[in-house]
């Protein structure tokens, strides 16, 4: 359910929502997407003006974002528009390079260190 909502409202075709989505981050089948996703992407639209085409273009470049809350991204946002001085600089970097988010994949425990 959730990879179909992913593929309608992202515009995705099999093959993309395939290779650049569920092959990078698996996990997405197992979201939501009311109550996962929607929130994060309207957080994109309503906040940072995202339009559909540059939201499809941060998850395809950085997937992870799906499996994080709205309130998580938002802290990603404010945390790049610190370091670069206004809004419309992270935004345009987190188009230009949507790792510059620096975004957790769900789930994954960062800074620990593996025996």
């Amino acid at each position: 359910a959730a990879a179909d909502a992913l593929q309608t409202n992202l515009g995705l075709d099999d093959v993309t929502l395939r290779k650049k989505v569920l092959l990078r981050l698996p996990q997405a089948l197992g979201l939501r997407y009311d109550l996962d996703v929607a929130p994060t992407f309207d957080l994109l639209r309503n906040d940072y003006d995202f339009a559909d085409d540059d939201i499809r273009a941060l998850v395809l470049g950085a997937p992870q974002i799906l499996g994080l809350d709205a309130s998580a991204v938002s802290s990603k946002f404010a945390a790049l528009e610190a370091s670069l001085g206004s809004r419309e600089a992270a935004r345009a970097e987190a188009l230009r390079k949507p790792a510059a988010l620096e975004l957790e994949v769900r789930g994954s425990k960062r800074g620990s260190v593996a025996a």
